[in-house]
């Protein structure tokens, strides 16, 4: 098959995302596969305010990865989120072949608007992976509901808020784990406490500063791109900054416990956090904040709190286990990207192929 990803994210970044770790897993099968990602904007390249490596690629006609996948990123005059410039769009997708895949899977609801200038050969499939409640990306969210013919999410929460009124295939399939990659069989003593992801708004500071204030002497260290001002935090907690996606193996197997700690809001309630089975691949316990998604999933080793209070007991009981989280480990290696792929293609052939069998 042919298969094309329209994504959030181009797959050359500090951050490795969904998209990247499927439009891989398919390839690897022998489907032909593009991943074409958010277009830049011409003042973008000028003024350099993107990842360098995102605006060499959009100077390129395409870059083929070691695993055969076609990455493409497009220049248009402005950003996406400003004006859709869907006849312009339309007409660079449409060169990408766009309307001869057999299926196109978008998790970047900005492309929206394409669609009424495009006539697909094959299926088109949105991929949900954040809970969009307001704005530009709320109003391209309902348009391209309107042209899908089935949705794959990556969270029962974020399934729910879409609020289908129409009849379509929908299933959840979370985010999986590159398994290999993160497994340690690394039997060292382990110390301390990692988080790694993003540092926003999203992010629980407060619940940061509890635990380094109650345990002065473990080391947390926090990595991930500054996109805030950071609140004054107790000297036992280490801002490393960003970490380059191959590197991250390495800084889990140092920690014993990876810390997920999210705001209470909805848009965290439905996230699928790829650090949680990475966490676990590599032998860590975890202990997260209370959201649904996470809940749902039971994994041995995983603490959850709710209320502010009860941090400190539970960071102590995790603290008092073992070293090594061997039952985290095996409950991760299910939960690989070739697995989730495998489950992804199971349903579009179930649903829109007639040779699935």
């Amino acid at each position: 098959m042919k298969i094309i990803f329209l994504s959030h994210t181009a797959d050359f970044g500090n951050f490795k995302v969904g998209s990247h770790h499927l439009a891989r897993e398919f390839s690897k099968m022998g489907h032909e596969v593009l991943h074409i990602s958010t277009p830049i904007s011409f003042p973008q390249v000028i003024t350099k305010k993107s990842e360098r490596n995102r605006i060499e690629l959009s100077k390129k006609d395409h870059f083929i990865d070691d695993f055969g996948v076609i990455h493409i990123v497009h220049i248009l005059p402005v950003p996406l989120r400003i004006a859709s410039q869907k006849m312009i769009l339309s007409k660079l997708l449409k060169s990408d072949g766009i309307e001869d895949a057999d299926v196109v899977l978008v998790d970047q609801p900005l492309f929206a608007s394409v669609f009424s200038k495009i006539n697909l050969k094959g299926v088109l499939i949105y991929r949900p992976t954040d809970v969009y409640d307001k704005g530009i990306m709320e109003i391209r969210q309902r348009e391209l509901l309107q042209k899908v013919d089935g949705i794959i999410a990556t969270s029962n929460v974020v399934l729910k808020q879409l609020k289908i009124e129409i009849n379509l295939p929908t299933v959840v399939v979370e985010n999986g784990v590159e398994f290999e990659r993160f497994y340690s069989n690394n039997k060292k003593v382990r110390n301390g406490v990692v988080y790694v992801g993003s540092l926003d708004s999203r992010f629980d500071w407060k619940s940061l500063k509890i635990m380094a204030e109650y345990n002065p002497v473990i080391p947390f260290y926090i990595y991930g791109p500054i996109e805030m001002k950071l609140p004054v935090l107790p000297d036992n907690v280490h801002i490393m900054g960003k970490i380059d996606y191959k590197n991250i193996p390495e800084v889990l197997n140092n920690s014993k416990i990876g810390l997920l700690p999210f705001t209470k809001n909805i848009l965290n309630e439905g996230r699928s956090p790829m650090k949680f089975y990475e966490y676990l691949a590599s032998g860590l316990y975890i202990l997260a904040s209370d959201t649904q998604s996470i809940q749902e999933r039971k994994a041995p080793g995983v603490i959850c709190y709710n209320e502010y209070y009860e941090i400190e007991n539970k960071l102590d009981s995790l603290l008092k286990k073992e070293d090594f989280n061997y039952k985290g480990i095996k409950f991760a290696k299910l939960k690989s990207w070739e697995n989730k792929t495998n489950d992804i293609l199971e349903f579009i052939e179930k649903n829109f192929f007639n040779n699935y069998s």
